[in-house]
């Protein structure tokens, strides 16, 4: 199920979708997110209680910046679960403020990161995610929280699509839910 090079060319499709209809330069106006503890986010038993916070410059920075492909694929992972919920926003109201990033940068860091990378084994199907209304919400912990399953997620990220139908901007979170468990795993 994990076969990286299959989620790559999905990721290519739909990054050059938003390049040609939303151009290259990605404005960040939310740049704080919630995070789920990493040992409380895949036992689907347990509702998470552990919930830390992060940055998006912050991943950005060590998507970019290298260093170990675990913590870089989490971190591209942030990038693009952003990417993949603003995805129409970004090409019918773009917001033009806050930070911004290249989709050629993101596109130069992904090569360096999956590069080598195949079939990587995961340990667990099920896993926790915040809810989109609450992830950037800086003010209040989160409280919707969803159950997710890994299969699913690679059977929506890598449908077939007619060859007139356009990308689904949102296959974006469900690669970056994949690439978050296996740098996890890893």
């Amino acid at each position: 199920m994990n076969d990286l090079s299959v989620l790559r060319g999905e990721l290519d499709t739909v990054l050059s979708y938003l390049e040609r209809e939303a151009g290259d330069s990605v404005s960040v106006h939310r740049d704080f997110f919630w995070s789920i503890a990493a040992r409380e986010m895949y036992d689907p038993y347990v509702t998470p209680v552990e919930f830390g916070s992060g940055r998006l410059t912050e991943s950005w920075a060590g998507v970019i910046g290298g260093g170990p492909v675990a913590e870089r694929l989490i971190q591209v992972a942030d990038i693009l679960r952003y990417l993949g919920q603003r995805g129409y926003d970004l090409i019918f109201s773009p917001v033009r403020e806050g930070w911004t990033f290249s989709l050629k940068e993101l596109r130069t860091a992904l090569d360096d990161i999956l590069v080598g990378l195949g079939e990587v084994p995961l340990d667990w199907d099920y896993f926790w995610a915040i809810g989109e209304e609450e992830l950037y919400d800086a003010a209040a912990r989160p409280q919707d929280l969803t159950l997710g399953y890994l299969p699913d997620s690679w059977e929506f990220a890598t449908r077939p699509r007619d060859e007139d139908e356009d990308p689904f901007p949102y296959a974006l979170v469900w690669i970056a839910e994949l690439l978050r468990a296996t740098g996890q795993a890893m």
